[in-house]
């Protein structure tokens, strides 16, 4: 029998402070967090960790303080934990919460899939490789010894999980059958931050003030940043609009790029958001927008649809991406990024109040606390359900 305790493996990312805040709504007290660390500044304020580093791997502490848990909860799949988990006995009860990133390479095999025909000529190819820094002897020897012992095997660490949820329920058979093998973890849904603690924090009550237009989400190709800037450039008439682009998280060579093209192609209309800025002033920017814009064929950026959502905008998303099905299917008034194309008179244009109102009543009907904390229950639940 084990301890009843939860051990969370995860990297130095914001959303940690999400599944901290939700496990311990749930399980109070009995949640650890190990932390894959390698850069100087943490975006974690507010769990509690443990530092993993590099070398850890190669040791048997950390091997056997995994074993010790109840249940282990992987927060996505990063390179790092793969062997870690290979490594791991097989007694020891994993979920894995994928992050999008983790599993898009089974979903899009051809990363050039995920761009559209100016995206793609632009910044289609892969970026030269970085020279590799020079190894001193105590890191030759952990390379030497890392390759021996460890499996990074992606699909063999995956077959370990006895659960797993995506970001949206709808990706789950198309990831299992993407997968390919027999053995494939259940399926689970479980998400990040709930509207009143994490995602609406600073917006609740707040409705959409204005009529400009939020592009994307950060600054990453499948954004598809160029397809749309162009086609807003020659199809459109803004009328004074303000096109929003945040581009300070993610590939800061990206963003200069897309700040260059949006200025040329919109040179009155264009606002690139490159630096961080105080949290008030973003949500006054936010929430003058009336539209969103998100010409990704993947699934991203799920938390600026929802807030989005709640502010009463009108969000276009492509037809391709497994989003628009899911939230079409939920039952939320939202357009294709495709119909746009068709309807540009759609940029002039509002959700009237009861629309508004729906969307809003959906979204806590799906993404509340009280919905996420259940679903946290169902998790720790079906995972311990596994072991006996």
């Amino acid at each position: 029998m084990k301890n009843g305790r939860i051990l969370h493996l995860a990297i130095n990312e914001k959303f940690i402070d999400h599944a901290y805040i939700s496990f311990e709504n749930v399980a109070p007290g009995l949640n650890d967090f190990f932390i894959f660390f390698d850069e100087y500044h943490s975006y974690i304020k507010q769990t509690p960790y443990t530092t993993v580093r590099y070398r850890d791997r190669l040791g048997f502490a950390l091997y056997q303080k995994i074993a010790s848990y109840d249940l282990v909860v992987v927060h996505s799949l990063h390179p790092f934990w793969l062997s870690v988990i290979n490594g791991c006995r097989q007694d020891v009860t994993f979920v894995w919460v994928g992050w999008g990133y983790d599993y898009y390479d089974l979903l899009y095999p051809d990363k050039q899939a995920l761009l559209l025909p100016l995206t793609a000529q632009q910044f289609g190819q892969p970026a030269p490789k970085s020279p590799q820094k020079k190894r001193h002897l105590p890191g030759l020897l952990r390379h030497w010894l890392e390759k021996i012992r460890l499996n990074p095997d992606k699909k063999a660490a995956i077959a370990k999980m006895a659960l797993f949820s995506p970001v949206l329920p709808n990706e789950y058979p198309l990831i299992k059958a993407a997968f390919g093998a027999k053995q494939f973890p259940a399926a689970v849904q479980w998400n990040y931050g709930s509207l009143e603690e994490v995602l609406l924090k600073g917006f609740i009550d707040r409705q959409m003030s204005g009529q400009n237009i939020l592009l994307g989400n950060s600054a990453s190709a499948s954004c598809n940043h160029l397809d749309i800037l162009d086609w807003l450039a020659s199809s459109t008439s803004l009328q004074g609009q303000q096109v929003i682009c945040p581009l300070s998280y993610g590939d800061t060579a990206y963003a200069s790029a897309i700040k260059t093209a949006g200025q040329q192609l919109l040179p009155a209309n264009f606002l690139p958001l490159t630096d961080f800025m105080p949290l008030q002033q973003y949500l006054d920017l936010v929430s003058s927008c009336s539209h969103l814009i998100m010409n990704h064929v993947r699934q991203q950026g799920v938390g600026n649809i929802l807030i989005m959502l709640y502010l009463g905008a009108m969000v276009f998303l492509r037809e391709e991406n497994p989003c628009y099905d899911y939230f079409r299917q939920q039952g939320f008034v939202l357009y294709s990024v495709q119909q746009l194309q068709q309807q540009p008179g759609l940029l002039q244009q509002q959700l009237n109040p009861e629309q508004q109102q729906h969307n809003r009543q959906l979204l806590f009907g799906i993404w509340s606390k009280q919905v996420l904390d259940a679903r946290t229950a169902d998790l720790i639940q079906k995972a311990r359900a596994l072991r006996h």
